[in-house]
Protein backbone atom coordinates (compact mmCIF):
# COMPACT_ATOMS: atom_id res chain seq x y z
CA UNK A 1 0.00 0.00 0.00
CA UNK A 2 1.23 3.48 -0.93
CA UNK A 3 2.26 5.62 2.03
CA UNK A 4 1.91 9.40 2.16
CA UNK A 5 4.69 11.07 4.15
CA UNK A 6 4.60 14.52 5.74
CA UNK A 7 7.77 16.60 5.99
CA UNK A 8 7.77 15.76 9.72
CA UNK A 9 8.29 12.08 8.64
CA UNK A 10 4.85 10.87 9.81
CA UNK A 11 3.23 8.27 7.49
CA UNK A 12 -0.39 8.23 6.36
CA UNK A 13 -2.41 5.67 4.39
CA UNK A 14 -4.48 8.21 2.44
CA UNK A 15 -3.88 11.65 0.95
CA UNK A 16 -6.95 12.86 2.88
CA UNK A 17 -5.30 11.96 6.17
CA UNK A 18 -2.12 13.76 5.16
CA UNK A 19 -4.07 16.84 4.10
CA UNK A 20 -5.93 16.85 7.41
CA UNK A 21 -2.66 16.58 9.35
CA UNK A 22 -0.75 19.41 7.67
CA UNK A 23 -2.68 22.41 9.16
CA UNK A 24 -1.78 21.09 12.65
CA UNK A 25 1.84 20.16 11.86
CA UNK A 26 4.19 22.89 13.16
CA UNK A 27 7.13 21.59 11.11
CA UNK A 28 5.08 21.63 7.89
CA UNK A 29 3.66 25.10 8.62
CA UNK A 30 7.14 26.47 9.33
CA UNK A 31 8.44 24.89 6.11
CA UNK A 32 5.52 26.30 4.13
CA UNK A 33 6.10 29.76 5.57
CA UNK A 34 9.81 29.62 4.64
CA UNK A 35 8.99 28.79 1.00
CA UNK A 36 5.83 30.80 0.36
CA UNK A 37 7.17 34.10 1.64
CA UNK A 38 5.52 37.42 0.89
CA UNK A 39 8.36 38.37 -1.47
CA UNK A 40 8.15 35.02 -3.32
CA UNK A 41 4.38 35.36 -3.80
CA UNK A 42 4.62 39.02 -4.89
CA UNK A 43 7.38 38.19 -7.39
CA UNK A 44 5.44 35.32 -8.95
CA UNK A 45 1.78 36.35 -8.63
CA UNK A 46 2.19 40.08 -9.30
CA UNK A 47 5.51 40.78 -11.03
CA UNK A 48 5.62 37.63 -13.21
CA UNK A 49 1.81 37.41 -13.43
CA UNK A 50 1.82 33.64 -12.78
CA UNK A 51 -1.28 31.73 -11.67
CA UNK A 52 -1.29 29.73 -8.42
CA UNK A 53 -1.49 26.52 -10.45
CA UNK A 54 1.55 27.51 -12.52
CA UNK A 55 3.57 28.28 -9.35
CA UNK A 56 2.53 24.88 -7.97
CA UNK A 57 3.87 23.17 -11.12
CA UNK A 58 7.15 25.13 -11.00
CA UNK A 59 7.68 24.09 -7.36
CA UNK A 60 6.79 20.49 -8.25
CA UNK A 61 9.68 20.45 -10.72
CA UNK A 62 11.99 21.31 -7.79
CA UNK A 63 10.54 18.53 -5.62
CA UNK A 64 8.48 20.94 -3.50
CA UNK A 65 4.80 19.95 -3.16
CA UNK A 66 2.24 22.69 -2.61
CA UNK A 67 -1.24 22.69 -4.09
CA UNK A 68 -2.65 25.74 -5.89
CA UNK A 69 -5.19 26.04 -3.07
CA UNK A 70 -2.51 26.28 -0.38
CA UNK A 71 -0.68 28.95 -2.42
CA UNK A 72 -3.91 30.96 -2.76
CA UNK A 73 -4.60 30.69 1.00
CA UNK A 74 -1.08 31.87 1.82
CA UNK A 75 -1.41 34.80 -0.62
CA UNK A 76 -4.66 35.88 1.08
CA UNK A 77 -2.83 36.13 4.41
CA UNK A 78 -0.54 38.75 2.86
CA UNK A 79 -3.39 40.52 1.08
CA UNK A 80 -2.10 39.47 -2.36
CA UNK A 81 -4.84 39.10 -4.97
CA UNK A 82 -4.76 35.90 -7.01
CA UNK A 83 -6.33 35.36 -10.42
CA UNK A 84 -9.88 34.07 -10.88
CA UNK A 85 -10.51 31.08 -13.17
CA UNK A 86 -11.62 33.45 -15.96
CA UNK A 87 -8.48 35.57 -15.56
CA UNK A 88 -6.30 32.45 -15.44
CA UNK A 89 -7.67 31.33 -18.81
CA UNK A 90 -6.37 34.56 -20.35
CA UNK A 91 -2.87 33.90 -19.02
CA UNK A 92 -0.40 33.14 -21.81
CA UNK A 93 1.40 30.43 -19.82
CA UNK A 94 -1.92 28.70 -19.03
CA UNK A 95 -2.86 28.74 -22.72
CA UNK A 96 0.53 27.36 -23.74
CA UNK A 97 0.31 24.57 -21.16
CA UNK A 98 -3.21 23.66 -22.33
CA UNK A 99 -2.11 23.64 -25.98
CA UNK A 100 1.00 21.55 -25.22
CA UNK A 101 -1.08 19.01 -23.26
CA UNK A 102 -3.55 18.74 -26.16
CA UNK A 103 -0.69 18.35 -28.64
CA UNK A 104 0.86 15.55 -26.57
CA UNK A 105 -2.42 13.68 -26.10
CA UNK A 106 -4.30 14.35 -29.35
CA UNK A 107 -1.84 16.00 -31.75
CA UNK A 108 -3.96 19.18 -31.87
CA UNK A 109 -4.02 22.46 -29.93
CA UNK A 110 -7.66 22.30 -28.81
CA UNK A 111 -9.83 19.35 -27.72
CA UNK A 112 -12.74 20.79 -29.73
CA UNK A 113 -10.66 20.11 -32.85
CA UNK A 114 -10.37 16.43 -31.88
CA UNK A 115 -12.04 14.12 -34.41
CA UNK A 116 -13.52 12.01 -31.59
CA UNK A 117 -15.27 15.09 -30.20
CA UNK A 118 -16.55 16.05 -33.65
CA UNK A 119 -17.84 12.51 -34.36
CA UNK A 120 -19.68 12.43 -31.02
CA UNK A 121 -21.37 15.74 -31.82
CA UNK A 122 -22.32 14.60 -35.34
CA UNK A 123 -23.79 11.33 -34.06
CA UNK A 124 -25.84 13.14 -31.44
CA UNK A 125 -26.93 16.28 -33.32
CA UNK A 126 -26.37 15.73 -37.06
CA UNK A 127 -23.72 15.71 -39.81
CA UNK A 128 -23.41 19.50 -40.04
CA UNK A 129 -22.40 19.99 -36.40
CA UNK A 130 -18.67 20.42 -35.71
CA UNK A 131 -18.92 22.54 -32.57
CA UNK A 132 -21.44 22.85 -29.71
CA UNK A 133 -21.65 26.60 -30.40
CA UNK A 134 -23.47 25.74 -33.65
CA UNK A 135 -26.41 24.25 -31.75
CA UNK A 136 -29.46 26.53 -31.61
CA UNK A 137 -30.38 25.74 -28.01
CA UNK A 138 -26.76 26.34 -26.91
CA UNK A 139 -26.66 29.73 -28.67
CA UNK A 140 -30.00 30.64 -27.06
CA UNK A 141 -28.82 29.55 -23.60
CA UNK A 142 -25.53 31.47 -23.92
CA UNK A 143 -27.43 34.59 -25.02
CA UNK A 144 -29.85 34.34 -22.07
CA UNK A 145 -27.05 33.79 -19.55
CA UNK A 146 -24.99 36.63 -21.02
CA UNK A 147 -27.90 39.09 -20.85
CA UNK A 148 -28.66 37.98 -17.29
CA UNK A 149 -25.03 38.35 -16.19
CA UNK A 150 -24.46 41.77 -17.80
CA UNK A 151 -27.74 43.14 -16.42
CA UNK A 152 -26.01 43.26 -13.03
CA UNK A 153 -24.12 46.63 -12.82
CA UNK A 154 -21.45 45.05 -10.65
CA UNK A 155 -20.74 42.36 -13.26
CA UNK A 156 -20.65 44.98 -16.00
CA UNK A 157 -18.08 46.94 -14.01
CA UNK A 158 -15.96 43.82 -13.51
CA UNK A 159 -16.13 42.99 -17.23
CA UNK A 160 -15.00 46.49 -18.23
CA UNK A 161 -12.12 46.35 -15.77
CA UNK A 162 -11.08 42.91 -17.06
CA UNK A 163 -11.06 43.80 -20.77
CA UNK A 164 -9.23 47.07 -20.14
CA UNK A 165 -6.21 45.49 -18.45
CA UNK A 166 -2.95 45.68 -20.46
CA UNK A 167 -2.73 41.88 -20.50
CA UNK A 168 -6.28 41.47 -21.88
CA UNK A 169 -5.61 44.04 -24.60
CA UNK A 170 -2.33 42.34 -25.49
CA UNK A 171 -4.02 38.91 -25.65
CA UNK A 172 -6.76 40.30 -27.87
CA UNK A 173 -4.25 41.79 -30.32
CA UNK A 174 -2.28 38.52 -30.39
CA UNK A 175 -5.47 36.52 -31.01
CA UNK A 176 -6.68 38.84 -33.78
CA UNK A 177 -3.29 38.71 -35.50
CA UNK A 178 -3.15 34.92 -35.72
CA UNK A 179 -3.04 33.90 -39.42
CA UNK A 180 -6.01 31.53 -39.10
CA UNK A 181 -8.12 34.19 -37.33
CA UNK A 182 -7.24 36.89 -39.88
CA UNK A 183 -8.06 34.54 -42.75
CA UNK A 184 -11.38 33.49 -41.18
CA UNK A 185 -12.41 37.11 -40.47
CA UNK A 186 -11.44 38.17 -43.99
CA UNK A 187 -13.55 35.41 -45.56
CA UNK A 188 -16.55 36.30 -43.35
CA UNK A 189 -16.30 40.00 -44.25
CA UNK A 190 -16.01 39.25 -47.99
CA UNK A 191 -19.00 36.89 -47.85
CA UNK A 192 -21.08 39.49 -46.00
CA UNK A 193 -20.02 42.36 -48.31
CA UNK A 194 -20.76 40.37 -51.49
CA UNK A 195 -24.26 39.55 -50.22
CA UNK A 196 -25.14 43.28 -50.01
CA UNK A 197 -26.87 45.35 -52.70
CA UNK A 198 -25.04 48.32 -54.24
CA UNK A 199 -26.88 50.75 -51.95
CA UNK A 200 -26.08 48.64 -48.88
CA UNK A 201 -22.43 48.40 -49.96
CA UNK A 202 -22.19 52.19 -50.15
CA UNK A 203 -23.85 52.54 -46.73
CA UNK A 204 -21.46 49.93 -45.33
CA UNK A 205 -18.44 51.87 -46.60
CA UNK A 206 -19.90 55.13 -45.30
CA UNK A 207 -20.41 53.63 -41.84
CA UNK A 208 -16.83 52.35 -41.67
CA UNK A 209 -15.12 55.49 -42.91
CA UNK A 210 -17.41 58.26 -41.67
CA UNK A 211 -15.25 58.75 -38.59
CA UNK A 212 -12.17 59.36 -40.78
CA UNK A 213 -13.86 62.17 -42.75
CA UNK A 214 -11.79 65.36 -42.93
CA UNK A 215 -13.16 68.93 -42.90
CA UNK A 216 -13.39 70.77 -46.21
CA UNK A 217 -9.99 72.13 -47.27
CA UNK A 218 -9.03 75.52 -48.72
CA UNK A 219 -9.19 74.51 -52.41
CA UNK A 220 -12.54 72.74 -51.97
CA UNK A 221 -13.90 75.84 -50.22
CA UNK A 222 -12.96 77.96 -53.26
CA UNK A 223 -14.80 75.62 -55.65
CA UNK A 224 -17.85 75.38 -53.33
CA UNK A 225 -18.08 79.20 -53.12
CA UNK A 226 -17.92 79.43 -56.93
CA UNK A 227 -20.69 76.84 -57.31
CA UNK A 228 -22.92 78.65 -54.77
CA UNK A 229 -22.42 81.97 -56.56
CA UNK A 230 -23.08 80.64 -60.08
CA UNK A 231 -25.74 78.00 -59.26
CA UNK A 232 -27.25 78.79 -55.82
CA UNK A 233 -28.57 75.78 -53.88
CA UNK A 234 -27.87 73.37 -56.78
CA UNK A 235 -24.51 71.90 -55.83
CA UNK A 236 -23.68 70.15 -52.57
CA UNK A 237 -20.31 69.37 -51.03
CA UNK A 238 -20.15 65.58 -50.39
CA UNK A 239 -16.40 65.16 -49.85
CA UNK A 240 -17.17 64.62 -46.15
CA UNK A 241 -18.15 61.00 -46.96
CA UNK A 242 -21.86 61.90 -46.88
CA UNK A 243 -22.23 60.14 -50.25
CA UNK A 244 -20.58 57.05 -51.74
CA UNK A 245 -21.01 55.95 -55.35
CA UNK A 246 -19.47 52.71 -56.57
CA UNK A 247 -17.14 52.67 -53.60
CA UNK A 248 -15.88 56.24 -54.20
CA UNK A 249 -16.64 59.52 -52.48
CA UNK A 250 -17.32 62.40 -54.93
CA UNK A 251 -16.42 65.97 -53.92
CA UNK A 252 -19.41 67.91 -55.32
CA UNK A 253 -22.78 66.61 -56.59
CA UNK A 254 -25.71 68.21 -58.41
CA UNK A 255 -28.67 65.87 -57.91
CA UNK A 256 -30.86 67.91 -60.28
CA UNK A 257 -28.91 66.81 -63.35
CA UNK A 258 -26.82 63.92 -61.96
CA UNK A 259 -23.49 65.69 -62.31
CA UNK A 260 -20.31 65.40 -60.27
CA UNK A 261 -17.29 67.66 -59.95
CA UNK A 262 -14.07 66.13 -58.62
CA UNK A 263 -11.22 68.33 -57.39
CA UNK A 264 -7.84 66.65 -57.85
CA UNK A 265 -5.18 67.92 -55.46
CA UNK A 266 -1.76 68.50 -57.04
CA UNK A 267 -0.02 66.16 -54.59
CA UNK A 268 -2.37 63.24 -53.91
CA UNK A 269 -3.77 63.00 -57.43
CA UNK A 270 -0.68 64.01 -59.41
CA UNK A 271 -0.47 60.60 -61.14
CA UNK A 272 -4.21 59.91 -61.43
CA UNK A 273 -5.99 59.73 -64.76
CA UNK A 274 -9.26 61.76 -64.62
CA UNK A 275 -10.91 59.30 -67.02
CA UNK A 276 -10.69 56.57 -64.37
CA UNK A 277 -12.94 58.56 -62.02
CA UNK A 278 -15.31 59.46 -64.89
CA UNK A 279 -15.67 55.75 -65.73
CA UNK A 280 -16.37 54.85 -62.07
CA UNK A 281 -19.42 57.14 -61.83
CA UNK A 282 -20.65 56.67 -65.41
CA UNK A 283 -22.52 53.33 -64.87
CA UNK A 284 -24.63 55.07 -62.21
CA UNK A 285 -25.82 57.81 -64.58
CA UNK A 286 -23.43 60.52 -63.42
CA UNK A 287 -21.55 62.85 -65.75
CA UNK A 288 -18.23 63.90 -64.18
CA UNK A 289 -15.93 66.90 -64.49
CA UNK A 290 -12.44 66.74 -63.00
CA UNK A 291 -10.75 70.02 -62.02
CA UNK A 292 -7.11 70.01 -60.99
CA UNK A 293 -5.99 72.18 -58.07
CA UNK A 294 -3.46 74.04 -60.22
CA UNK A 295 -6.31 75.28 -62.49
CA UNK A 296 -7.63 77.42 -59.61
CA UNK A 297 -4.85 79.91 -60.38
CA UNK A 298 -7.08 81.08 -63.25
CA UNK A 299 -10.53 81.43 -61.61
CA UNK A 300 -12.24 82.86 -64.73
CA UNK A 301 -11.21 79.84 -66.76
CA UNK A 302 -12.54 77.50 -64.04
CA UNK A 303 -15.87 79.41 -63.92
CA UNK A 304 -16.34 79.04 -67.69
CA UNK A 305 -15.49 75.35 -67.46
CA UNK A 306 -18.05 74.76 -64.67
CA UNK A 307 -20.83 76.73 -66.47
CA UNK A 308 -20.26 74.81 -69.70
CA UNK A 309 -20.27 71.46 -67.85
CA UNK A 310 -23.37 72.26 -65.76
CA UNK A 311 -25.43 73.47 -68.72
CA UNK A 312 -24.45 70.56 -70.94
CA UNK A 313 -27.16 67.92 -71.28
CA UNK A 314 -26.46 64.75 -69.33
CA UNK A 315 -27.11 61.88 -71.74
CA UNK A 316 -26.33 59.31 -69.05
CA UNK A 317 -29.51 60.03 -67.05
Amino acid sequence: MKKYICICNKNFNTITSLTGHRPRCKIYLQYKKSILTKKFLEDNLIAKNYTANHISLLLEEQGIHFTAGSIINEAKKYGIKTKTISESKLNKLTKEKYENTCLEKYGIKNTFQCETTKNTLREKYGEEINNVSQLTFVVKKIKEKTIEWYSDPENMKKAKERVNTPEAKKNKIEAMNRPEVRKNNSEKQKKHYNSLSEVEKNNHILKRFKSSAKPINKSETIVLNLLNQIFPKEWKYTGDLSLMINGKNPDFVNKNNNKIIELYGDYWHRNDNPQDRIDIFKPFGYDTLVIRECELKDINKVIKKIIKFNNKENKLK
